[in-house]
């Protein structure tokens, strides 16, 4: 826990320091963000890594794959209310017309939420 929480810290005060950076005078040849990134990558790989070394705190053995499943059906859940209250919206307004287009923006829009539920449901 001391080495995933010293990990953070670390990262934090390099995003602290790179914060500074982020100026509007010297954005247009800045190229912090470059390290930004390498930071960010390089602290997912060092806390995996100590995950994967000590068994006593990875995550295999605790709730959070459920509750990431869980969270992800909600999210989905809210995208299809969304996505229903939509096409109400264009059905009620009669602005645009069943056209073509229309129809198939409607199936692409159902066929990707379905197949993020299947790809969900295969992952947990």
């Amino acid at each position: 826990m001391v080495a995933t929480a010293a990990t953070y810290f670390v990262a934090a005060m390099l995003y602290l320091d790179l914060f500074s950076t982020f100026e509007p005078a010297y954005m247009a040849t800045n190229r912090a963000y470059y390290a930004w990134y390498a930071v960010a990558i390089l602290e997912i790989a060092i806390v995996t890594l100590i995950s994967s070394h000590w068994k006593i705190i990875s995550p295999k053995s605790t709730h959070l794959v459920q509750r990431m499943s869980l969270l992800t059906l909600i999210i989905l859940g809210e995208g299809t209310m969304g996505l229903a209250k939509t096409f109400r919206s264009i059905v009620k307004a009669g602005a645009f017309a069943f056209t073509g287009s229309t129809v198939g923006n409607i199936a692409c829009a159902i066929l990707v939420l379905h197949l993020v539920c299947k790809c969900t449901s295969l992952v947990a």
